[in-house]
């Protein structure tokens, strides 16, 4: 009898220990459970964030990148120009005769108008300057084409480069900003050596 009870007693203490190691992993079983939910939760905040965050960066960056730029969207401007040297007017129309001379921002295509055309990121790429310089003609305040000031045109009368836009006098020269025109006539910019 006492080994039955020996077994019994040995059987619930058994079934004791099953119960309290059920307990005790079915414990550990849903902390484990309960810190995947939490850790679930901050990684689904954490890629939320970063989303965000990214999101609002590149548009921050597009929209300063075009408060940057000089004009938001592409133009087509035009400025008409001469240049007169000594009284007599150069004529341009070979230049840009197969496509055209200059960049693709600030060209010429022979016929004495200045084509702008593109996105201007800054205002200084459109200058006067920078469209004699794309087609190889020198120009500052001191000089245009082959003449400088102080050249003479006549016997004992120095010459001296003036630049006039629709006839009035300007002193920017190469730094001169063309208008936002469609039409070149416009705004006539005439370079005189005289």
């Amino acid at each position: 009898m006492e080994e039955q009870q020996m077994t019994r007693r040995q059987r619930r203490l058994l079934k004791k220990q099953e119960r309290e190691r059920g307990s005790a992993q079915g414990h550990r079983r849903g902390v484990n459970i309960r810190a995947s939910y939490i850790i679930g939760f901050f990684v689904i905040i954490g890629i939320a964030f970063l989303t965000y965050w990214i999101s609002k960066g590149s548009s921050d960056t597009s929209q300063n990148n075009q408060n940057e730029t000089y004009t938001a969207t592409p133009v087509h401007w035009h400025a008409n120009f001469e240049v007169s040297l000594c009284g007599q007017k150069q004529d341009f129309s070979s230049y840009g005769a197969v496509q055209h001379a200059g960049s693709p921002l600030l060209h010429t295509h022979g016929d004495g108008v200045v084509h702008i055309e593109g996105r201007i990121i800054k205002k200084e790429d459109i200058a006067l300057g920078k469209f004699f310089d794309g087609i190889n003609i020198p120009f500052d305040r001191d000089r245009i084409m082959d003449k400088k000031n102080g050249d003479e045109c006549e016997p004992g009368k120095p010459g001296v480069v003036k630049m006039f836009v629709n006839g009035e006098p300007k002193e920017q020269f190469r730094d001169y900003i063309p208008a936002a025109t469609e039409n070149g006539k416009d705004q006539v910019i005439h370079i005189v050596f005289e």
